[in-house]
Protein backbone atom coordinates (compact mmCIF):
# COMPACT_ATOMS: atom_id res chain seq x y z
CA UNK A 1 0.00 0.00 0.00
CA UNK A 2 2.60 2.08 1.00
CA UNK A 3 4.49 1.88 -2.49
CA UNK A 4 1.10 2.61 -4.63
CA UNK A 5 0.60 5.96 -2.70
CA UNK A 6 3.99 7.00 -2.95
CA UNK A 7 3.98 6.01 -6.31
CA UNK A 8 0.93 7.53 -7.62
CA UNK A 9 1.99 10.62 -5.61
CA UNK A 10 5.10 10.93 -7.29
CA UNK A 11 4.01 10.51 -10.61
CA UNK A 12 1.78 13.33 -9.99
CA UNK A 13 4.01 15.55 -8.64
CA UNK A 14 6.46 15.38 -11.39
CA UNK A 15 3.56 15.12 -13.73
CA UNK A 16 2.75 19.01 -12.72
CA UNK A 17 6.63 20.28 -12.41
CA UNK A 18 7.66 18.53 -15.66
CA UNK A 19 4.47 18.72 -17.86
CA UNK A 20 2.67 21.87 -19.66
CA UNK A 21 -0.77 21.18 -20.59
CA UNK A 22 -1.18 23.57 -23.11
CA UNK A 23 1.19 21.57 -25.33
CA UNK A 24 0.15 18.06 -26.58
CA UNK A 25 0.30 15.52 -24.89
CA UNK A 26 3.55 13.33 -24.96
CA UNK A 27 3.12 9.90 -23.47
CA UNK A 28 6.49 8.27 -24.19
CA UNK A 29 7.36 11.65 -21.54
CA UNK A 30 4.59 10.89 -19.36
CA UNK A 31 5.91 6.96 -18.97
CA UNK A 32 9.12 8.04 -18.06
CA UNK A 33 7.68 9.46 -15.07
CA UNK A 34 5.83 7.00 -14.28
CA UNK A 35 9.07 4.81 -14.74
CA UNK A 36 10.91 7.22 -12.58
CA UNK A 37 7.83 7.25 -9.95
CA UNK A 38 7.82 3.60 -9.78
CA UNK A 39 11.62 2.75 -8.86
CA UNK A 40 11.17 5.73 -6.59
CA UNK A 41 8.27 4.40 -4.44
CA UNK A 42 10.10 1.03 -4.18
CA UNK A 43 12.76 2.28 -1.86
CA UNK A 44 10.41 3.50 1.35
CA UNK A 45 8.49 -0.12 0.85
CA UNK A 46 10.91 -2.59 0.06
CA UNK A 47 12.39 -4.12 3.84
CA UNK A 48 8.40 -3.97 4.47
CA UNK A 49 7.65 -6.24 1.32
CA UNK A 50 10.62 -8.09 2.27
CA UNK A 51 9.34 -8.84 5.45
CA UNK A 52 5.90 -9.63 4.50
CA UNK A 53 7.37 -12.05 1.88
CA UNK A 54 8.89 -14.25 4.68
CA UNK A 55 5.80 -14.50 6.81
CA UNK A 56 3.55 -15.38 3.53
CA UNK A 57 6.41 -18.18 2.90
CA UNK A 58 6.48 -19.32 6.27
CA UNK A 59 5.29 -22.43 7.20
CA UNK A 60 1.41 -23.21 8.43
CA UNK A 61 2.65 -26.16 10.78
CA UNK A 62 6.03 -24.75 11.95
CA UNK A 63 6.29 -21.09 11.29
CA UNK A 64 9.42 -19.22 12.75
CA UNK A 65 7.67 -15.91 12.76
CA UNK A 66 4.42 -14.92 15.41
CA UNK A 67 3.98 -11.55 13.61
CA UNK A 68 5.59 -9.10 11.41
CA UNK A 69 7.73 -7.37 14.57
CA UNK A 70 9.19 -10.82 14.85
CA UNK A 71 10.41 -10.79 11.42
CA UNK A 72 12.48 -7.70 11.29
CA UNK A 73 14.98 -8.37 13.96
CA UNK A 74 15.49 -12.11 12.71
CA UNK A 75 16.65 -11.09 9.20
CA UNK A 76 18.92 -8.42 10.61
CA UNK A 77 20.68 -10.62 12.82
CA UNK A 78 20.84 -13.44 10.46
CA UNK A 79 21.56 -11.43 7.35
CA UNK A 80 22.16 -7.70 8.47
CA UNK A 81 21.20 -4.72 6.80
CA UNK A 82 21.49 -6.48 2.85
CA UNK A 83 18.85 -8.39 3.82
CA UNK A 84 16.47 -6.01 3.42
CA UNK A 85 17.57 -5.80 -0.41
CA UNK A 86 17.57 -9.14 -1.71
CA UNK A 87 16.05 -9.18 -4.90
CA UNK A 88 15.30 -5.19 -4.99
CA UNK A 89 17.65 -5.12 -8.77
CA UNK A 90 14.89 -7.81 -10.34
CA UNK A 91 12.13 -5.65 -8.61
CA UNK A 92 13.43 -2.44 -9.99
CA UNK A 93 14.34 -3.48 -13.20
CA UNK A 94 10.45 -5.14 -13.77
CA UNK A 95 8.93 -1.79 -12.64
CA UNK A 96 10.52 0.60 -14.94
CA UNK A 97 8.23 -1.17 -17.37
CA UNK A 98 5.37 -2.23 -15.45
CA UNK A 99 5.08 1.43 -13.86
CA UNK A 100 5.38 2.78 -17.39
CA UNK A 101 2.79 0.52 -19.01
CA UNK A 102 0.30 0.90 -15.62
CA UNK A 103 0.49 5.05 -16.24
CA UNK A 104 0.48 4.60 -19.93
CA UNK A 105 -2.66 2.79 -20.41
CA UNK A 106 -4.12 4.94 -17.25
CA UNK A 107 -3.63 8.53 -18.99
CA UNK A 108 -4.85 7.01 -22.46
CA UNK A 109 -7.50 5.90 -20.60
CA UNK A 110 -8.34 9.51 -19.28
CA UNK A 111 -8.05 10.85 -22.33
CA UNK A 112 -10.15 9.23 -24.17
CA UNK A 113 -13.10 9.18 -21.43
CA UNK A 114 -12.43 13.21 -20.91
CA UNK A 115 -12.25 13.76 -24.87
CA UNK A 116 -13.81 11.43 -26.47
CA UNK A 117 -10.06 10.99 -28.59
CA UNK A 118 -6.47 10.95 -28.14
CA UNK A 119 -5.49 14.64 -30.29
CA UNK A 120 -4.21 16.97 -28.25
CA UNK A 121 -6.35 19.75 -29.26
CA UNK A 122 -10.41 19.74 -30.36
CA UNK A 123 -10.12 21.69 -32.98
CA UNK A 124 -11.49 19.81 -36.05
CA UNK A 125 -8.45 19.59 -39.05
CA UNK A 126 -11.67 18.79 -41.79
Amino acid sequence: MMAYATFFGLYEILKSKFVDKSQPTNFLFLMSLASISGVLSWFPAYAFDVCKTKIQLDSFTGPIYKDLRSVFPQILEEEGWRGFTKGLKPCLMKTVFTSAATMGVFEVSMKLMTNGSLKASTASTH
